[in-house]
């Protein structure tokens, strides 16, 4: 069915493919455990910090910050705030951090009610890391590294329609920026970065014949920036920092043009 599909010289770059990923899992990723308990100790202690915080504001020694139900009664119970988003299975107010951070733009929100959202959403940050990403590095059966000390993924290549690769079973590809120090070379070894530079946007853009993204790619401009440039004119080319400087004005506009890329 290949071949008669005219797919044949298909097959052997899809096998290379299969066998990259085996390669993959094979090899695995090396952890410094040292690390690991670094950013665990300072987690930890990040969590410590705000929960003291959030207990302070309100004065209540046994807040949970955790807890969906008692932020709940103390948003729309006692403050009566008006909801933002209302949950999807149980029609209950939201407290997912979207809405969370609503409260924290707006103006209208008092000064104590504001402090205390932002003590809750840097808790729930620092326990996600905890508990998502540190607890799980520990040796199995408990955690999830191999007898040799590595992280181990498993790779396809036929999962996403674009056929860039996917990960499961620890989506690496997910991991938070800040935690990649964790993991590390062999000695004797140097870990490499390698990009194929917008190829999924590169490929659609051949595809739908997108005649102002082709050009970009021809006069090697960035796309994401000619997106925010034509989305937000001015507001996006006068913004202050650089596209480049993580969190500038700019760099954000910048992210909204690449996130409408991807998403149409």
């Amino acid at each position: 069915r290949v071949v008669a599909r005219g797919q044949g010289h298909l097959v052997a770059p899809d096998h290379e493919i299969g066998q990259f990923c085996a390669e993959l899992h094979r090899v695995g990723m090396r952890v410094n455990r040292a690390r690991v308990q670094e950013w665990l100790d300072k987690t930890n202690q990040d969590v410590d910090i705000h929960q003291k915080a959030c207990r302070e504001i309100l004065d209540r020694p046994n807040l949970n910050p955790g807890s969906v139900d008692q932020l709940r009664g103390i948003l729309f119970g006692e403050w009566h705030l008006e909801p933002k988003v209302w949950t999807e299975d149980t029609g209950e107010p939201s407290t997912e951090d979207a809405a969370l951070r609503e409260y924290i733009i707006d103006p209208h929100t008092p000064s104590n009610q504001r402090q205390f959202i932002r003590h809750v959403r840097l808790y729930r940050r620092a326990v996600k890391l905890r508990g998502t990403y540190l607890l799980p590095l520990q040796p199995m059966p408990v955690g999830v590294l191999w007898p040799d000390g590595r992280l181990r993924s498993s790779w396809a290549g036929h999962i996403v329609v674009t056929g860039r690769l996917s990960s499961s079973s620890r989506n690496m590809q997910n991991w938070v920026a800040k935690l990649r120090n964790i993991v590390e070379a062999s000695p004797g070894n140097v870990l490499v970065g390698a990009d194929l530079d917008q190829a999924e946007l590169r490929g659609s853009a051949s595809q739908s014949r997108c005649r102002a993204f082709l050009s970009a790619f021809d006069q090697k401009r960035d796309p994401h920036d000619m997106s925010a440039a034509h989305f937000f004119g001015d507001r996006y080319r006068n913004a202050p920092g650089s596209k480049d400087e993580k969190n500038s004005p700019k760099a954000r506009y910048r992210r909204l043009g690449k996130v409408t890329n991807f998403a149409s």
